[in-house]
């Protein structure tokens, strides 16, 4: 039984950070697409909110879940053993230490300067920096692959660098490709 009641806090841990991630990310996209500042105060709001509504109340409870499963079921020794777990528990604490510092500090740091009358360049200069929109972007793939690591359970450290490669590939092509596309696309409704 307290398997099943651990596995159930745990899946709607991972609902509610994959909501909040998603949304956020959907946020993010509109807030580069849109050119009245009104639009750009509320969709940091609305970034932050999910952020603090969803992700972190999703991540608290994964974690205690996730902490008491690992506690439970599988023990110090056959985490460092079992390479699905090793990752799945080192992906979610990068992902949680990023999610707690880099992207709310950031996040806080754009609605600061959107609230305060800063100029549209310089704004837009701190949005689009390489490090926090890379760090912002490991997100939503280091959650499929802890997803993907969860469901497939591979038994060899190399599918699961090989798999952390690949997010970080994601996290790449979202990194270089977003504000770009915001750009045509903010363009194109000129």
């Amino acid at each position: 039984m307290l398997y099943f009641t651990l596995k159930f806090a745990h899946l709607i841990g991972l609902s509610l950070i994959a909501a909040g991630l998603f949304a956020a990310l959907l946020q993010d996209i509109l807030y580069r697409r849109s050119v009245i500042q009104f639009h750009r105060i509320m969709s940091l709001e609305l970034m932050l909110d999910w952020y603090r509504y969803f992700a972190l109340p999703g991540a608290i409870l994964v974690l205690i879940s996730g902490g008491g499963l690992v506690a439970v079921y599988y023990g110090p020794t056959d985490l460092l053993n079992t390479p699905w777990l090793a990752g799945m528990v080192a992906l979610f604490t990068i992902g949680f230490l990023n999610g707690m510092t880099m992207s709310r500090r950031h996040l806080r740091t754009l609605f600061a300067l959107t609230g305060a009358e800063s100029s549209v360049s310089g704004l837009e200069t701190l949005r689009d920096r390489g490090l926090p929109v890379f760090v912002r972007g490991l997100e939503v793939p280091f959650l499929i692959l802890i997803v993907a690591l969860g469901v497939f359970r591979p038994e060899s450290w190399a599918l699961v660098l090989s798999g952390i490669g690949l997010a970080l590939q994601g996290t790449f092509v979202l990194a270089l490709f977003l504000p770009w596309i915001a750009e045509r696309t903010a363009a194109g409704l000129e």
